[in-house]
């Protein structure tokens, strides 16, 4: 589990602390408080794993930063820390750092300043300055290296963690199509990336019905009549023009039946942005996440339904961290007091911070004379 975020120097957050030892927690906060730039911390340090060279998911003048995270697997908790300035497209300063303890000291697996990582043992390797350090000693140190064995859990842990900021197209360019040959590619790659676009969505169901049909099945019964009663059914086939001859293309076609519809099929996007965006959130349940990050679920989903679907992430909670940036009370009147954290713009820069005890008191009674936890949360914030 993630339990602490620390931020410094990145975007809006410039020294910012942040305990989310929980299994589901939301980030709530005016428009411009920073919600999003706290979200964009944890997937940048992620991608320090994924991209074995930093421009590639880093580019200039988004690469600034300087974020620590703690992640306890099991009995081992680690201490990893990224710093990156570039003042220039070709002038770039970079440290790396993973701790890691079993409950007794802490102890220094590797530090990186530049091009010089420094191992165990104070062994050095020379990699390029523009090469991020885990993917690198993936590929130096030998397979059964005792490294990589310490090195393992933590790396899948951040490769799985994926943002979800769902600013699809309102307008999907694609109909209900996947190119065989494309999808192909896409599968081939060791982490097909999380996109909220149509075409990702389309991908991710021909993948689930073909290769994962169990999953398939309770897609369609979450978004189906005992479910959020939005897609009768979702209709996934396979198409070889008759000239295409053994080797020839291959298409896939996804159809959907719409809650009324009586039967007609729609492509993906005939589909309302908000069903489009719902089917997008249940989809993220099954992609194993070990963190998903979400950024305002509730925007073009109905106040009615957005509680069946926020009640619906918080019941796959077990399977994966949930930390939701939002401004819906329909959001966290579903939480605990505990699982919010405030967001806030002060002097130019973002805070973040919990309930206090107090403020966690005060809260039990506003509760327990019927008020709602939106009405306290702007109660406080308005103090």
């Amino acid at each position: 589990m993630l339990t602490k975020v620390h931020i410094h120097d990145f975007r809006s957050c410039h020294d910012v602390a942040i305990d989310v030892n929980r299994p589901v927690l939301a980030l709530v906060g005016r428009n411009g408080a920073g919600k999003t730039n706290v979200l964009q911390s944890i997937n940048w340090i992620s991608r320090f794993v994924i991209s074995s060279q930093i421009a590639q998911k880093i580019p200039f003048r988004s690469s600034d930063g300087n974020v620590t995270i703690n992640v306890i697997l099991g009995l081992t908790e680690y201490k990893y820390s990224v710093k990156v300035n570039r003042e220039t497209p070709t002038k770039l300063t970079i440290a790396e750092r993973l701790d890691f303890t079993d409950g007794a000291a802490w102890s220094t697996l590797f530090s990186r300043e530049q091009g010089v990582i420094k191992v165990e043992d104070n062994k050095k390797l020379r990699i390029s300055v523009e090469a991020t350090c885990i993917p690198a000693l993936f590929a130096i140190l030998p397979a059964d290296s005792e490294l990589l064995k310490k090195l393992q859990p933590l790396t899948l842990f951040l490769t799985r963690i994926h943002y979800y900021h769902l600013d699809e197209e309102s307008q999907p360019s694609t109909a209900s199509i996947v190119v065989g040959s494309s999808y192909d590619e896409w599968l081939a790659k060791d982490m097909p990336a999380v996109e909220p676009s149509a075409e990702y969505t389309l991908r991710r169901l021909v993948n689930l019905f073909y290769d994962h049909n169990a999953k398939f099945e309770e897609v369609v019964e979450l978004v189906g009549s005992n479910g959020l009663g939005l897609i009768e059914d979702i209709r996934v086939s396979k198409y070889s023009p008759p000239d295409s001859g053994a080797d020839g293309a291959t298409f896939y076609v996804v159809r959907f039946v719409v809650a009324g519809s009586k039967d007609k099929t729609l492509g993906i996007d005939e589909l309302s942005f908000g069903t489009r965006r719902v089917l997008s959130l249940v989809l993220s349940l099954f992609d194993a996440s070990s963190v998903a990050l979400f950024e305002h679920p509730e925007d073009a989903i109905h106040r009615g339904l957005l509680v069946k679907v926020v009640e619906l992430l918080r019941s796959y909670s077990t399977k994966s961290q949930l930390i939701i940036a939002t401004h819906s009370p329909a959001v966290f009147n579903l939480l605990g007091a505990e699982d919010i954290r405030l967001v806030a713009m002060q002097r130019g820069g973002t805070t973040v911070r919990a309930l206090s005890p107090r403020e966690l008191g005060a809260a039990a009674k506003y509760l327990q004379n019927d008020g709602t936890f939106s009405d306290f949360l702007d109660s406080i914030q308005e103090d």
